[in-house]
């Protein structure tokens, strides 16, 4: 399962946020809710190449919960963003991940996107 590695799920609040997410780091995140059943639901998936706090501030009010991992390298963040966004599909993210800014890069599973 391509979220094995995310960390949470932990409250979508700027206290929380704060408190769990380093000021400028490089990484993956899915926000959502926890369901009635306990299982956290995903409803988007995005990255943050340089700011991934601001990343999930800019979702504050979305939902009520997120989950996220951190990376050294936006390429690594943005293979695990292909790997959930094809793998889940998740509702509220509906235009495929975009490679880091400069990178040529493909998607791992359907090849789209090379950003030269």
């Amino acid at each position: 399962m391509p979220t094995e590695g995310l960390v949470g799920p932990y409250q979508l609040d700027h206290e929380t946020i704060d408190r769990f997410v380093a000021e400028s780091s490089c990484g993956v995140f899915v926000i959502g809710n926890k369901g009635q059943d306990g299982k956290f639901y995903i409803d988007r998936v995005g990255r943050s190449d340089t700011n991934l706090r601001q990343g999930l501030y800019d979702c504050i009010g979305t939902d009520g919960a997120f989950k996220f991992r951190t990376f050294n390298v936006p390429k690594d963040a943005f293979t695990v963003e292909c790997d959930i966004f094809h793998a889940i599909h998740p509702p509220m993210t509906i235009m495929h991940p975009e490679p880091p800014t400069g990178q040529k890069l493909r998607c791992p599973h359907c090849h789209a996107l090379d950003n030269a």
